[in-house]
């Protein structure tokens, strides 16, 4: 009985103590839970001071760039000013040119005066105006009566000399007595002269021109008029050297550097050759293309006998020529020694009237002339000498392949 009476009591403290293991499970259980729950903010707590700390580094990044970047702005902008003064002191250390007329085609470099612009600025100078200092004045008329250039700085140049009229007017050059020009007479002073030149050479044939200007006819004596003070009369070459049945002419180009002493210089590297565009014969006055060369003249690369030497073999125009006048029978070596002769002696005839041009001026040594010289030669190769011009032709626009001689011309 005792031993059952036991029984229940301990029962209850089997049941009691079961109660406590369950409740040390209990907390046991809640205090681990509590762990993990833990540890999981601590990683929380680093990540996120982790991060502020990135943070805050590229801001503290960003603002030293910022603040490294406005440092070398400020030293270039500082930097600036010199560097714009240094090229604005090599620019004032080019030479400066400018053209007259001021005009749209003068001025462009597109139209004739292309080669010109082109050359200028390829040796340095920079287009300018007179109301600035400059050093070249390029002037396709003659500048004299339009603008004062009688005192000028040592430095400055022009393309013209005073004088040089007496050559590149043609009634002036074709009056001028020389072997080499065809015989002439100013209408209407030399009116006697002519008809008496006239009656006694009966086989000759005369050309009216126009004293400045190109109005070439040729005319019967009875149809030239003889009172016409703006024309001048002519002989006419009547039996020329032909090319492939055209006739031709010969430019020279030239430059006069100086009267006193006399300095010129012909430029050797080539020769401007122009070919009537209609064949000579049958021959016939009325028709000027066959005896006078014009803007549209015949170009060498066009002329059948001299296209293949000239465009494949790349010889010059002189070259060319002097090709075929040999492949006729033809020496050509007298021919350009009197080509030269004959613009020599014109200077030499001309110097004292030029060289008396100059006492109004301040020095000689400010201008200088580019001509180019037309001449012809006979069926024999002798040589006439038609024409001085003043500013001659350097456009390419008709004849693209030129612009080689006039750039080595002008160079």
């Amino acid at each position: 009985m005792e031993n059952d009476a036991q029984k229940p009591d301990e029962g209850k403290e089997e049941a009691l103590n079961n109660n406590i293991v369950h409740k040390e499970k209990h907390t046991d259980d809640v205090q681990k839970e509590k762990e993990v729950q833990i540890i999981p903010n601590k990683f929380k707590r680093r990540f996120e001071n982790s991060f502020t700390n990135i943070f805050f580094l590229v801001c503290i990044t960003g603002i030293s760039l910022g603040i490294l970047l406005e440092i070398v702005n400020v030293v270039r902008r500082n930097q600036k000013p010199e560097a714009a003064i240094a090229t604005d002191k090599a620019s004032n250390l080019n030479p400066k040119y400018w053209m007259y007329p001021n005009t749209k085609a003068i001025n462009s470099r597109d139209d004739f005066l292309k080669h010109v612009h082109v050359v200028l600025e390829r040796v340095g100078y920079e287009k300018s105006t007179n109301e600035t200092p400059w050093d070249l004045l390029w002037s396709h008329p003659n500048p004299f009566i339009d603008i004062n250039l009688k005192k000028l700085s040592g430095n400055q140049k022009v393309n013209h000399f005073p004088g040089t009229g007496f050559i590149t007017c043609k009634v002036e050059l074709a009056t001028s007595q020389s072997d080499f020009i065809p015989k002439a007479f100013r209408l209407p002073n030399d009116k006697d002269d002519f008809l008496k030149y006239a009656e006694n050479n009966k086989d000759a044939l005369f050309v009216q021109k126009h004293n400045n200007h190109r109005n070439v006819h040729l005319k019967n004596v009875t149809e030239i008029d003889l009172s016409n003070n703006k024309t001048f009369v002519q002989e006419f070459i009547q039996r020329p050297f032909l090319v492939d049945g055209h006739k031709f002419d010969i430019g020279v180009y030239v430059v006069l550097e100086s009267v006193n002493p006399l300095r010129v210089y012909w430029y050797k590297g080539d020769i401007l050759f122009r070919f009537c565009p209609t064949k000579y014969y049958p021959f016939d006055p009325s028709n000027v293309d066959k005896y006078v060369i014009g803007d549209d003249y015949l170009p060498t690369w066009e002329v059948p006998s001299l296209a293949h030497p000239y465009t494949a073999l790349g010889n010059t125009m002189k070259e060319t020529f002097d090709i075929y006048a040999r492949s006729v029978g033809k020496d050509t070596t007298k021919m350009w020694q009197d080509v030269q002769a004959a613009i020599t002696e014109i200077f030499i005839m001309k110097e004292s009237i030029i060289d008396n041009h100059f006492k109004a001026y301040s020095s000689p040594e400010n201008f200088f002339e580019m001509m180019r010289f037309d001449l012809i030669v006979d069926e024999n190769l002798k040589v006439y000498l038609l024409e001085a011009n003043m500013g001659p032709n350097l456009s390419s626009k008709h004849f693209p392949p030129n612009q080689l001689l006039y750039e080595q011309v002008l160079t």
